[in-house]
Parts: C-alpha cells; sequence; structure tokens
C-alpha cells in the first residue's frame, strides 16, 4: 500500500495494476512491474481509488479467498493501511 500510495502521490497511474504486477524480494520491497500503458498526471482521488480497489479484485482472485473467508481477519488491511498511513 505504501508504495502504490508514493506512486500515486507523484501523479504516476498504473493502467494495469494487479496481483501479478506487484512483486516483493527477498529483502521485502515491493516492485511494481508493466507500466506500457501508464501515465503521469496530476494525482485525482478518483483514478487512486480506482487503482486500489482493482488490485484488490486481483487480490481477491488470485489466493486471498481464504484468508478473506475469515470474517474476523481483514487479510486486505495491510494494504490498505499502507496506503493510507503513506508519506512522501
Amino acid at each position: 500500500g505504501d508504495t502504490i500510495r508514493r506512486f500515486h502521490d507523484a501523479g504516476v497511474w498504473h493502467a494495469d495494476l494487479n496481483a501479478h504486477n506487484v512483486l516483493r524480494d527477498e529483502a521485502g520491497a515491493f516492485w511494481l512491474l508493466d507500466f506500457d500503458r501508464g501515465w503521469l498526471a496530476p494525482p485525482r482521488e478518483r483514478w487512486r481509488r480506482a487503482n486500489l480497489a482493482r488490485l484488490e479484485r486481483s487480490l481477491r482472485k488470485v489466493g486471498l479467498r481464504a484468508a478473506l473467508a475469515e470474517p474476523e481477519r481483514d487479510a486486505l488491511a495491510p494494504l490498505r493501511d499502507g496506503f493510507a498511513g503513506a508519506r512522501r
């Protein structure tokens, strides 16, 4: 979430933000891939929310189903918390 928020704050929009375009390395750093249709623009709350929602849908599809099925646990909370708390 923090990485995505920093990109958004810089005006970087990822046209295909999905689970397959986010990698985490052995050191725990996150990398966003596949910017061939991305663009730079003044940050707008509407596209930022849509971009994050797209990633959440993708994460649900590719493997968080079991974790998301636990009502007492919000498996996407770290993503949302990182996005909400990121500072430049």
